[in-house]
C-alpha cells in the first residue's frame, strides 16, 4: 500500500474512533478506542516522519 494510502486509512480511522467516543460508549470501549486511537496517531506521525526524511527534507537541520 502506498504511504499516501496508509496514512489516509490511519487519518479515517482516528476520525471514527474519535466519532464513537463522541456519540458515546462505556468506559471499557472508550479505553480501547483511546489505545486505537494513540496507537494510530503514532504510526501516523511515523509515516510522515518517514516520509519527510525520503524526500530529502533537511529543514529540520
Amino acid at each position: 500500500m502506498p504511504k499516501s494510502a496508509k496514512a489516509e486509512t490511519l487519518r479515517q480511522r482516528i476520525a471514527l474512533y474519535r466519532s464513537y467516543l463522541r456519540d458515546g460508549v462505556n468506559a471499557g470501549l472508550a479505553r480501547e478506542y483511546l489505545k486505537e486511537i494513540a496507537k494510530a496517531e503514532a504510526a501516523l506521525a511515523a509515516l510522515v516522519e518517514s516520509d519527510g526524511k525520503s524526500s530529502g527534507d533537511n529543514s529540520g537541520d
